[in-house]
């Protein structure tokens, strides 16, 4: 027979080393389809997910999927961490996962830094207890007290604070966590740090303080609160020359500049030229820029005018008109009522609208007490209510409002149009001066209309009543919403914001209102309420759950940028 070659009939050599390879490759793309669904479970926070897909994992394989990070640079904790699941973090660090390595990104945040980010107190606890450095820091040199104070977490930046972070700690442009809250105008953030001992007078790369800061972005609440509560110095200048005011002139913030002015040079150390100037006139009457739009004057002088004008048609036009003689009883109602409504306007005007007091230190004392459980700050699970401007544990229902700068009690809104806050205090005179304005205006224009019709088009009459309508209008219905307001046993601020306070939620979290008592009940709570100085969280109301991400109304958990805003680009003043 013919001899055969080499090898022939029978399976190449490098057969089994093919069959290898592709087995390998099976082998990865598993891997890959599995860190896929690793990830995207991690991310949805899905922990009974997370432990299906490892179960058949064998230890040492899963070791190297948990290191695998994604397309962005970030690890299985960072997702985690931003999930906010304490048991998917303990999961991970329990098999061996990474849990404190930096995104390999341009940010370069650590899992710490994206709890923070995201406002989960809890989660950045359970990091902290594995071993997380609390001064950690990100390519631009934030801290995690420095990322909270960003996006405006008060619970976790009270939290790092507590647990020893660096208050002093500054980023790369050297500003501190109180400089980023007063640029972002984040007031419960600027009242707590400054409370826990953050240095407010201090200046960054630029020479510029949180004043500077607050200035130049036209925060005026911070500013205020800066200048009139911590009397920080309006007169320090930054690197470049330029004062607080100047930076806000330079940036269009005329509200702060003028408020700063006012500060600094006071109303009548101005120039003569200029104090008789209209601009200063208008000033003067509040008709300016240095206010802000609910702290305007503008709504008060309006309702001023158009109720002595009101006034000025009834007594001179259809008052005392032979013709109106058929319309007497209701030209002595509409009388009776405008007068009645003078009483009520001031007494709402110039009442204290219900001012939560801290006559023995008793409130700042438990303000304290709160800010020192760890634990509480941790789980969010305080049973207190605290207030960081003003530094106090407030009751139930209260809040502190921004433009009275104090907390009231049972705190509804600020009106403009009366100059004051409406809350416990002042509540009944508002709505009864509601509804002695309404009736007053009914009759008026009631009358307008009879003498009109009567007497023929006049233009005096006319235009008033034309002029009266939308007043009227807008009246009738603020009158109805209060009236439901009433009938429920709700403030205005509690019926705006109701999925954001846990008191008004139920189990399933729908709205449930524990102080609607019924109507006669629900009518006395509103108009005569208790005036001794007790607080509600004593005796919560069934359903009370309030966490430290309700605080001042509102969860701070969502971001005010992305997870990069430690390197946001804020520009120097000049």
């Amino acid at each position: 027979g013919s001899a055969e070659g080499p090898g022939e009939g029978a399976p190449p050599a490098d057969a089994g080393n093919g069959m290898g390879v592709m087995a390998a490759a099976e082998d990865a793309s598993r891997d890959e389809l599995l860190v896929k669904d690793l990830f995207e479970a991690t991310k949805m926070g899905y922990v009974q997910a997370v432990k299906a897909l490892l179960r058949d994992v064998p230890k040492g394989r899963a070791s190297a999927l948990l290191s695998r990070r994604d397309s962005q640079g970030h690890t299985l904790a960072h997702w985690a961490a931003q999930a906010g699941k304490v048991e998917l973090l303990q999961l991970l660090s329990s098999i061996g996962a990474p849990m404190f390595d930096k995104s390999d990104d341009s940010v370069g945040m650590t899992p710490l830094h994206w709890a923070c980010w995201r406002g989960h107190p809890r989660a950045a606890r359970a990091l902290l207890d594995m071993g997380a450095d609390i001064d950690s820091l990100d390519n631009a040199m934030c801290t995690p007290l420095i990322i909270a104070s960003q996006h405006g977490n008060a619970a976790c930046a009270a939290l790092m604070i507590k647990m020893g972070a660096d208050p002093s700690a500054k980023d790369a442009n050297a500003d501190s966590a109180l400089h980023w809250a007063a640029y972002k105008g984040d007031m419960t953030i600027v009242g707590l740090l400054d409370h826990l001992g953050v240095a407010i007078h201090e200046d960054d790369k630029y020479g510029q303080t949180p004043l500077h800061l607050a200035s130049l972005r036209g925060n005026m609440e911070v500013v205020e609160y800066l200048v009139l509560d911590r009397d920080v110095d309006v007169t320090v200048e930054d690197n470049e020359g330029a004062t607080a005011q100047q930076l806000a002139v330079r940036k269009g913030k005329g509200n702060v500049a003028g408020f700063l002015r006012r500060h600094s040079q006071g109303l009548w150390k101005r120039p003569l030229r200029e104090i008789l100037s209209l601009n200063f006139v208008m000033e003067l009457l509040g008709f300016n820029q240095s206010r802000s739009r609910e702290d305007s004057k503008a709504p008060f002088y309006v309702l001023i005018f158009n109720t002595i004008w009101s006034h000025v048609v009834f007594l001179s036009c259809i008052y005392g008109d032979e013709q109106m003689y058929d319309q007497h009883m209701t030209a002595v109602i509409c009388l009776l009522f405008m007068m009645v409504q003078w009483v009520f306007f001031i007494l709402t005007w110039r009442s204290d609208p219900g001012t939560v007091r801290d006559v023995n230190g008793d409130l700042e004392r438990r303000y304290e007490e709160a800010l020192n459980d760890v634990e509480a700050l941790a789980n969010g699970d305080s049973k207190v209510n605290l207030c960081h401007t003003c530094h106090i544990v407030r009751p139930l229902r209260s809040k502190h409002c921004r433009v009275s700068r104090k907390c009231v009690r049972d705190f509804d809104h600020y009106c403009p149009f009366v100059q004051n806050t409406v809350g416990q205090g002042n509540y009944r005179y508002f709505f009864l001066y509601l509804v002695t304005f309404q009736i007053a205006i009914d009759a008026f224009l009631w009358l307008c209309m009879v003498k009109l019709w009567r007497d023929g088009w006049g233009w005096v009459v006319g235009l008033t009543l034309i002029y009266f309508l939308p007043f009227w209008l807008m009246n009738l219905g603020m009158c109805v919403y209060h009236a439901q307001l009433v009938y429920g046993n709700l403030t205005t601020n509690e019926h705006s914001n109701r999925w954001r306070y846990g008191y008004l939620q139920d189990a399933a979290g729908g709205f449930h209102n524990p102080y609607d008592k019924g109507f006669l009940a629900n009518v006395v709570d509103r108009c005569c309420p208790d005036r001794q100085d007790q607080f509600d969280y004593e005796q919560p109301p069934p359903n009370f759950n309030i966490n430290y991400a309700d605080l001042e109304m509102g969860a701070f958990g969502s971001p005010r940028g992305g997870a990069g805003a430690g390197a946001d680009g804020r520009a120097s003043g000049g």
